[in-house]
């Protein structure tokens, strides 16, 4: 791949300048929902918290979405790979995280399956 017939290659780190925008800010994020199309994988992360409706006082959930954050397929391969490690380091520290409940024994499926490609290990040129 290249722009204007300048190949493009991967830029060592030393080579990178960090530079955090006017508008960055950090969010607080309990809840998360994923999305893709065929270009972009998208992740919508919010605040999630109790309500009770008083009319007929059950109580739900009630969500504040924060951010939308859009991901080129690579990108996004590669913040899984980010958090991936840095869930292990910190379940290393304090534990393991177990996900409560039916959602829980889903996330066990798919990682049973994550663990298989060796999430640790990289990526292979396929992938």
């Amino acid at each position: 791949m290249s722009i204007n017939n300048v190949p493009l290659a991967p830029v060592p780190p030393e080579n990178m300048r960090f530079v955090k925008a006017s508008d960055f800010r950090a969010v607080y994020a309990n809840w998360v929902q994923g999305t893709f199309t065929p270009y972009d994988i998208s992740l919508v992360v919010g605040e999630a918290y109790p309500s009770v409706e008083l009319e007929e006082e059950k109580r739900v959930v009630e969500v504040n979405q924060r951010l939308r954050v859009v991901f080129s397929p690579l990108e996004a391969k590669m913040a899984m790979a980010i958090l991936h490690q840095a869930i292990r380091g910190y379940e290393e520290q304090f534990g393991t995280i177990d996900i409560p409940g039916p959602i829980g024994e889903e996330h066990k499926n798919i990682m049973r399956g994550a663990n298989s490609k060796n999430l640790d290990e990289g990526f292979t040129e396929r992938d």
